[in-house]
């Protein structure tokens, strides 16, 4: 959260907020709840904030990373258990 509160200057958005929806995502949120956050996170603590479709540009992109995780590991959690 200090990382957070910290933001972030024009040349580091977007790495910054990947990173930040990442850990949104670690925390194991649901995507709506890690969206409205990240929207927030862009609008209060990033320097010149992001537009809203860099913002959903960016969201899309460590969902669909996370989605993919996921399968992984319902898939080997599956043979473990099977």
């Amino acid at each position: 959260l200090d990382e957070m509160v910290q933001g972030a200057n024009t040349g580091d958005r977007n790495v910054w907020l990947t990173k930040m929806i990442g850990r949104l995502f670690a925390t194991g949120a649901e995507p709506e709840t890690v969206y409205g956050l990240a929207c927030s996170i862009n609008e209060r603590f990033i320097d010149q904030p992001l537009e809203t479709k860099e913002v959903t540009t960016i969201y899309n992109s460590i969902l669909k990373r996370e989605m993919k995780r996921f399968e992984r590991n319902s898939i080997r959690n599956s043979k473990i258990a099977g």
